[in-house]
């Protein structure tokens, strides 16, 4: 299945910024990151940027799915509903898949997702990443390690350095030039004892004017 059938069949679909309902666009503006969180799943904005950003989202997802191939273990904390966890099972069948997610509606509509696409909806799990302690090969994910303003979140990357030694992950910074932006997370990962071994050019998202950049940390 290629990522454009893949997206067609669970309804992302390109949309443009415009085409967002008052619920969502009040959602956008929150700046607290817990009140966010909420009102982004409640009011469906979640799955509108995910359609704004169709055409990111096909890079990024084949990216990440490059990137993490060689590994039958992966682990994606923060996995929202489940769509790019989906892919990477229906992509790579013979990997173990573990998705989690401290919001248990968004684990719902996860589990309904894999249901749709013929995975195992045990794969997904509400779960902690921050008391989450099983051991992973891999780590893949999108928007993991930051918050809000796009500030690298060390807690997080604490949190995973004692999950996996390998972690893959799509995340945003404001800067297309990659000489300013990538050392924001060379240096949080450098603490944690991992080099950066590949990055990606950023590529623009046109939901948030952000740029998103897959980035591969291995700790040796």
């Amino acid at each position: 299945m290629t990522i454009e059938s893949y997206l067609d069949w669970n309804d992302i679909s390109p949309k443009k910024i415009g085409d967002a309902t008052e619920e969502q666009r009040k959602a956008s503006a929150i700046k607290d990151d817990a009140a966010y969180y909420i009102a982004y799943f409640e009011s469906g904005l979640d799955d509108f940027i995910e359609c704004v950003d169709y055409s990111l989202n096909k890079e990024v997802f084949d990216a990440i799915l490059g990137k993490a191939s060689d590994f039958n273990d992966l682990f994606e904390p923060c996995c929202q509903s489940g769509l790019l966890g989906c892919y990477m099972m229906s992509q790579l069948p013979k990997a173990t898949y573990k998705g989690i997610d401290i919001n248990r509606t968004v684990i719902s509509r996860a589990r309904a997702r894999a249901l749709g696409n013929a995975v195992n909806p045990e794969s997904f799990d509400v779960a902690d990443l921050l008391r989450y302690n099983q051991q992973h090969e891999a780590v893949v994910g999108r928007y993991v390690v930051n918050g809000l303003n796009h500030n690298v979140r060390d807690d997080m990357i604490e949190a995973l350095a004692g999950i996996s030694k390998n972690i893959i992950l799509a995340q945003p910074v404001q800067a297309s030039d990659r000489s300013i932006a990538v050392p924001l997370y060379e240096r949080s990962f450098n603490r944690h004892g991992y080099s950066v071994d590949a990055v990606t050019m950023p590529i623009k998202s046109e939901a948030t004017g952000s740029y998103v950049f897959v980035i591969k940390a291995t700790k040796h």
